[in-house]
């Protein structure tokens, strides 16, 4: 979400026609729908990609990056949702 002008709260947040494609974040991912007639189930799961809050180097994940607890790498890289809703 980028804002209109410049503004002190949200600094580096306005919309620029020559760099705006630098804040898209590149995400993969596969999920499962249940459509009741009545509800719909869903879950996503996404592992990122392309991460631009990263305010160094390139903002592309490693993924050969090397970590010593599984735990932490599924928490900074994966993504689990789950929705209830109504079918449309």
């Amino acid at each position: 979400i980028w804002t209109k002008e410049e503004n002190s709260l949200y600094p580096g947040g306005s919309f620029k026609w020559d760099k705006f494609y630098n804040d898209f974040a590149v995400g993969s991912g596969f999920g499962l729908r249940f459509d009741f007639s009545y509800l719909l189930l869903r879950t996503d799961f996404g592992f990122k990609l392309r991460d631009p809050q990263i305010q160094t180097g390139s903002k592309w994940i490693d993924a050969n990056a090397h970590y010593r607890d599984t735990h932490q790498f599924i928490r900074d890289r994966w993504t689990f949702e789950f929705g209830i809703g109504y079918p449309f």
